[in-house]
């Protein structure tokens, strides 16, 4: 899902390369995408430091022998490579991937093991939230069911786990929690029932390919998943419901079929973005 504008290969020497070196082997090892904004935390933590841009990482890099590829893509905008995957290497795992690959066994044994644990150990770390935060929570705890899984592959589960295998999902606070105290569950209620509360809502694709698509162009091509509502809201003065259009998550809305060359969902980070897509035909 990452588009490759153009290639530049960086050799010229300056110091600090050895600990970027590290720090994106480290990522090949969790096949994670290397991209600057998934690698500059874990570049700050073998440092101690704090970088004032994404975009530092790359003259850090230049007496390292990576690759530099810039990315075509309104949030992640470059990525760092080494010259040659190492012979391990099984390719960097697409988080948001509908596939599913892993067994049902260990689907039975993670259900049983959140429906026990989590009250008492919440799925997050100090240093980060979201679903990359409950991946990292789970992938250190070495659970007999995880063994042998990727960090990179934990994030994918996780992301299946909150999407089509209903297993976890989001309170009202914000926090991973089982799906049947989720939001989206008592969400997926009401879209049984196409519920809008009403309101005055979008009420079709039309309107909402034409909505999604005025917002977009007003935030340059790219926006926070959780701030799609409300400039909907403030752009049309509707309002938006997923309910609506029979779906329980914003993030299985904005992927729909109907939105087609509007726009389509990355991640950086813990953080989910809604981008324009090249070909909109949304007017």
């Amino acid at each position: 899902f990452l588009f490759l504008a153009s290639v530049m290969c960086i050799t010229s020497e300056r110091p600090g390369a050895q600990p970027i070196i590290q720090a994106v082997e480290s990522m090949y090892r969790d096949r994670i995408a290397p991209t600057i904004a998934a690698l500059r935390p874990r570049y700050e933590a073998l440092l101690s430091l704090s970088l004032e841009s994404d975009y530092d990482l790359i003259p850090v890099a230049q007496g390292a022998d990576l690759v530099v590829k810039m990315l075509a893509d309104p949030v992640d905008r470059a990525m760092i490579l080494l010259r040659r995957d190492p012979k391990w290497f099984k390719g960097f795992v697409d988080p948001l991937s509908t596939s599913d690959p892993y067994p049902q066994q260990m689907w039975s044994e993670l259900s049983k093991y959140l429906v026990r644990s989590l009250d008492r150990q919440p799925l997050k770390t100090p240093e980060f939230g979201g679903r990359y935060g409950a991946a990292v929570a789970l992938h250190r705890r070495k659970l007999r069911f995880l063994q042998g899984y990727t960090l990179g592959e934990v994030v994918h589960i996780i992301q299946l786990a909150m999407g089509a295998r209903q297993i976890l999902g989001y309170s009202k606070g914000k926090e991973i929690t089982t799906w049947a105290n989720s939001v989206a569950a008592a969400k997926k209620k009401a879209a049984q029932k196409m519920d809008s509360c009403g309101e005055v809502y979008v009420a079709t694709w039309p309107e909402l390919r034409h909505s999604i698509s005025q917002v977009l162009r007003d935030h340059k091509g790219c926006i926070r998943l959780s701030q799609l509502k409300d400039a909907i809201a403030w752009r049309t003065g509707s309002y938006l419901a997923e309910t609506a259009f029979g779906y329980d998550r914003m993030s299985d809305l904005v992927t729909a079929q109907e939105l087609e060359g509007v726009c389509g969902v990355r991640v950086q980070g813990a953080q989910l973005f809604v981008v324009r897509k090249e070909s909109q035909g949304a007017e």
